[in-house]
């Protein structure tokens, strides 16, 4: 294997790919995507085959874009507006580019400081990072670790979600220990947020202080590192303050407008979600990128929702909820045999909207041709046909081939 494939195959092993089972403290919350050897070099364009059909009438058409104005409308897709559409389509795409390797600290690092709005002159490396969130920590530390010291690591509806999502999902929790970290950072976050002396920026500098108590570790020289197992969780809680996420969908819906009804909002139906191996509905602004989408069981009911929005800093905030409509720390993925990971969002988004050009994690709309996410399970003829019925009047169904 050449050296630049696996480099890639070396961050994606750790944002796509289930690891053994062990005792770690992120053993609950890594990817589940074994990433293949190789990618078919049958597949033409980032989508590969997508056949679409009509609700009303039924019939099926080929397309290769999906048009914003008119949902009715089937638009040819010249390859020029594939970077367009998919900044980076596939793996194969970029191992071309003579680029430097950023290591997952690093880039889990940045999309932190990018929610925020930090400016990109404040970080170039890790340990710029480390020293940026450093010096936010001796500037409050006595804020920090009277946030540490009074947060009361309980959180009940923490514990409620992990364990209704293991039922809806038949996915494993967390371990005992680590359900208690995740109860640490919850707590900690939640308690910031009550301190109503600070303004909100004083918040978000504190964060940084708390980031860097919580989550940089040192080796025996000394030397201080961002322990990225630990940055995935703790980004769960941090994010959505950072990024100031809506609690619940009504507040989400009254915000952005009801994605339901309100005609800026245009529907597709994927009768074969290869994240998701359910149907998925994804709701598309059309003045804007922001998605969204909603995960079916196989009574068409929504069992999680998640979204896409980007920030006014340009980082693009991925978000999670519940069944109950609730923001969730927690999302769901499946892997080639369709078992359950439940792990911390935005991480569990991640492995799927990485951009390998720029670095970052800003792809809207990622191939699953290219990532390679396949399953016999859908050339189930009548399994698709019953999730047909799940469709809106005149909503577009996609099939994924």
């Amino acid at each position: 294997m050449a050296p630049w494939t696996m480099i890639v195959a070396t961050f994606f092993a750790q944002s796509v790919m289930m690891s053994l089972p062990q005792g770690s403290f992120s053993s609950a919350f890594t990817p589940s995507f074994p990433l293949k050897a190789h990618f078919k070099k049958s597949v033409s364009g980032p989508l590969g085959t997508i056949n679409s059909l009509q609700a009303t009438p039924h019939h099926s058409v080929s397309y290769n874009s999906y048009p914003f104005d008119d949902p009715s409308s089937v638009l040819p897709r010249h390859p020029s507006s594939y970077d367009e559409l998919y900044p980076v389509p596939s793996v194969k795409c970029a191992l071309g580019h003579n680029r430097s390797y950023q290591s997952p600290a690093y880039a889990y690092g940045k999309q932190f400081l990018m929610a925020a709005g930090v400016s990109e002159g404040a970080y170039t490396d890790e340990q710029t990072i480390i020293a940026f969130m450093g010096t936010r920590y001796f500037s409050f530390k006595e804020e920090v670790h009277f946030v540490l010291e009074n947060s009361s690591h309980k959180a009940p509806k923490i514990k409620k979600q992990l364990k209704g999502m293991a039922s809806r999902f038949a996915g494993k929790t967390p371990a005992k220990e680590q359900v208690e970290v995740v109860k640490e950072y919850a707590s900690s976050v939640n308690f910031l947020r009550k301190m109503n002396s600070l303004d909100e920026d004083q918040r978000i500098q504190i964060l940084f202080g708390l980031t860097y108590k919580l989550v940089v570790d040192s080796v025996d020289q000394g030397d201080a590192y961002i322990n990225v197992k630990k940055l995935k969780v703790w980004m769960a809680f941090a994010m959505p303050l950072l990024a100031r996420t809506d609690p619940n969908i009504k507040l989400l819906k009254i915000r952005l407008g009801d994605f339901h009804q309100n005609p800026d909002w245009i529907s597709e139906l994927h009768l074969n979600s290869f994240a998701k191996h359910s149907a998925r509905r994804i709701y598309r602004h059309r003045k804007s990128q922001t998605v969204i989408a909603e995960t079916l069981d196989e009574q068409g009911q929504v069992t999680e929702t998640e979204m896409i929005e980007k920030l006014p800093s340009g980082a693009f905030n991925f978000v999670s909820y519940d069944a109950k409509t609730e923001l969730s720390p927690f999302g769901m993925i499946r892997n080639h045999r369709g078992q359950a990971a439940i792990r911390p969002t935005p991480d569990v988004c991640y492995g799927c909207h990485y951009n390998l050009k720029t670095r970052e994690f800003n792809v809207v709309r990622p191939s699953f041709a290219d990532l390679n996410l396949r399953d016999a399970d859908f050339e189930n003829e009548e399994l698709l046909q019953h999730r047909r019925s799940f469709a809106k009047p005149g909503e577009r169904m996609v099939i994924h081939q």
